[in-house]
């Protein structure tokens, strides 16, 4: 398993399989928004099953590099993205910003990724983390597409570095 760890972000390689697997795993998740009428109003059809798989395999990539099971939940709304309370927040670009939603629970540790609209590499990098209670600041408040549902973006200089992270995930399963 390629992971590289620096001081701040984690990188992580996933394999084709890994990859391949992600993406139809977020095509699932797309069908069965569909299914339920989950699927934003405002986004295409092509845009909404996008976002799924980007987001799908933002899961994975983080799972991956933190060692953890990945459980594929699907719109569960309530539980973690991961194990230790791990939310993912799939970005596209470096320059975005971490996204924490109104609902996320306080103690939820939100967790950014970079995953490009074409996917890439495979190679992803985790650049930063943050307990959602401290991502719900006021000046981290916007409405960026004007449509009344407000959220916390909150710049990745802000979050913690990776390697604290890790150092939690590790002495959680020591003492559980």
């Amino acid at each position: 398993m390629e992971v590289t760890v620096t001081r701040d972000s984690l990188s992580v390689q996933l394999t084709p399989a890994e990859l391949a697997d992600a993406i139809a795993f977020g095509r699932e998740i797309y069908a069965q928004s569909r299914q339920k009428q989950r699927v934003k109003k405002e986004l295409t059809t092509m845009n909404a099953a996008l976002a799924s798989q980007l987001g799908a395999v933002g899961e994975c990539a983080v799972a991956k590099a933190l060692g953890v099971v990945w459980p594929k939940h699907i719109d569960t709304f309530t539980e973690a993205d991961l194990p230790h309370n791990i939310e993912v927040r799939q970005q596209s670009y470096p320059h975005y910003k971490l996204r924490v939603r109104h609902h996320d629970a306080p103690a939820r540790r939100v967790v950014s990724v970079i995953v490009p609209p074409d996917f890439g590499d495979g190679r992803y990098v985790i650049p930063g983390w943050i307990n959602a209670v401290h991502g719900k600041k006021p000046e981290y408040l916007c409405d960026p597409n004007g449509d009344g549902r407000p959220l916390y973006l909150v710049p990745l200089k802000k979050t913690h570095g990776m390697s604290s992270l890790v150092r939690l995930i590790a002495a959680e399963a020591r003492y559980p």
